[in-house]
């Protein structure tokens, strides 16, 4: 894999790693007593799951397979797979989001919950790779997005 895109992935596990340690801290807080260095028990968060499983997804399909990415998040909520233990702090949209995929079986982009948030910004980093690495056009991302 390119050194662009480890980095990349690298600084975004490591970026939520610490995030997680500060993530009910004021930026008064943070300014007075910044974070210097990673602590021992360091887990990172959902997100970092989701971008995890993601790839996964991209990588072992070699496209950007909606389906398996919405098994594979299933996974995670039933199983913890790609967190460090079993996640107790799931988002309900991603719940009620997987939950109406999987009872519905359907098209994986009319599952979503109704609730707006921005961490399907936060991971689209995994599509962003695919993208750049199978030169995609702006009209093909258009597409995919």
């Amino acid at each position: 894999m390119n050194s662009r895109y480890s980095g990349a992935l690298i600084g975004f596990v490591l970026g939520d790693m610490f995030g997680t340690q500060v993530k009910d801290q004021s930026r008064n807080q943070l300014f007075n007593r910044p974070v210097t260095k990673m602590k021992d028990d360091a887990k990172w968060s959902e997100n970092t799951s989701l971008l995890l499983l993601e790839i996964d997804s991209i990588v072992s399909k070699n496209k950007i397979d909606l389906n398996d990415v919405m098994l594979k998040m299933n996974s995670y909520i039933e199983r913890g797979n790609y967190s460090l233990d079993y996640p107790d702090d799931i988002r309900s949209s991603l719940r009620v989001s997987i939950g109406k995929y999987i009872e519905e079986k359907g098209d994986p982009t009319l599952c979503g919950s109704g609730m707006i948030d921005n961490n399907s910004l936060i991971r689209i980093l995994s599509f962003a790779i695919y993208a750049h690495i199978n030169k995609f056009k702006d009209t093909d991302i258009i597409k995919l997005v």
